[in-house]
């Protein structure tokens, strides 16, 4: 990774996350940070960046998080949404193209019956619309979007998606974590609040791309809070950012990197291993054009 992006993670200040925390409101003793250092770094393709850091005092916790940073001025990378209207695959199964190179969970979706529980458009046509009640109102608050010219934004929701312009691709999630340069407010509950496995999609300034998961439920991952994420986010460079599905959903691959490609902790089996994989119904994949 850059040594700017680097020293961005490196310097998360006591100021920074104590707004954060305070916005929704939470002990402000949690923003409590030491300088965390890159546990490895590479760049696993031109332009595409990886980093794990593994941290003992970020949030006074133990921090397993995985940073991708695609940079789409390199003009041989492509954002696409990977989407099932039924079926539930596991993070892998969405990268069998040869073209895929990186691949990270996307929004919400129902277990059960499969298909995206969120508004979800791939290619202007439209895989699922909002399962309204399913889950509460901010969980469908941003979105990835992809423009036919491949540029790439998060979103704000404007009071339908049919309405939100012609997008490409259009994925949608929350909550909104960070919407240019300001964290937003959190519905004070258990979702917000509690800490999780999390992943997170951002955009900077400069157009690059950031793709960040956080581990979590296990002794050696404790997971983030959504006011830590965007405090996270931010300090990463992001000028807005959403969160996405996460908790055993969490789960980032890599090609030819780590086990059989995933490189996070996934938690749905409750162990700190690559293995506990969740099936899902869509992905957000870095592609080579």
């Amino acid at each position: 990774m850059n040594e700017n992006l680097i020293t961005k993670i490196n310097g998360i200040v006591l100021g920074t996350l104590f707004l954060a925390c305070c916005m929704s409101k939470s002990d402000p003793s949690e923003s409590y940070n030491s300088p965390c250092e890159p546990s490895s770094k590479k760049e696993v393709a031109p332009g595409v960046f990886w980093s794990y850091y593994k941290c003992d005092t970020l949030y006074r916790s133990k921090q397993s998080i995985n940073v991708v940073e695609l940079d789409l001025s390199i003009n041989q990378w492509e954002l696409d949404i990977a989407s099932s209207d039924s079926a539930l695959f596991t993070i892998d199964k969405f990268t069998k193209d040869d073209d895929v190179h990186v691949a990270l969970n996307g929004t919400f979706f129902n277990m059960e019956n499969g298909g995206s529980s969120e508004y979800t458009r791939v290619d202007h046509q439209l895989i699922c619309k909002t399962d309204k009640g399913k889950y509460e109102i901010y969980r469908e608050e941003a979105a990835i979007s992809v423009s036919d010219r491949g540029d790439v934004q998060v979103i704000q929701r404007k009071y339908d998606w049919k309405n939100g312009g012609d997008y490409e691709d259009v994925l949608a999630a929350g909550p909104l974590l960070l919407f240019e340069g300001q964290i937003n407010l959190f519905v004070q509950d258990s979702f917000n609040l509690m800490r999780h496995p999390r992943s997170a999609f951002g955009t900077t300034k400069k157009g690059k791309v950031i793709m960040v998961t956080v581990d979590g439920r296990t002794t050696q991952a404790a997971g983030m809070t959504i006011p830590e994420l965007a405090g996270l986010m931010r300090e990463l460079g992001c000028e807005s950012a959403v969160n996405l599905d996460g908790g055993g959903s969490t789960s980032l691959w890599i090609k030819n990197e780590g086990k059989d490609g995933v490189v996070n902790y996934p938690s749905d089996n409750g162990i700190y291993d690559h293995q506990g994989l969740r099936p899902m119904a869509n992905a957000v994949v870095i592609r080579s054009l």
